[in-house]
């Protein structure tokens, strides 16, 4: 994604890049997830977002 938009710059954690890195923490809670096909499943754990990490700053 980052090559479409021209940013060789982020989506990497190669040197010299603005390093990136997204933090989420696992929960006890249903999800479900569907995928493109329109397929569902449901499960007893799901993600949920706690941060970014962007060229060294933590953004919540």
């Amino acid at each position: 994604a980052a090559r479409a938009i021209r940013r060789p710059d982020i989506g990497t954690l190669m040197p010299g890049a603005l390093g990136e890195a997204s933090i989420f923490e696992v929960v006890q809670q249903p999800t479900e997830y569907t995928d493109v096909l329109g397929e569902t499943v449901t499960t007893d754990r799901g993600f949920a977002a706690r941060g970014l990490v962007l060229n060294g700053c933590w953004w919540t």
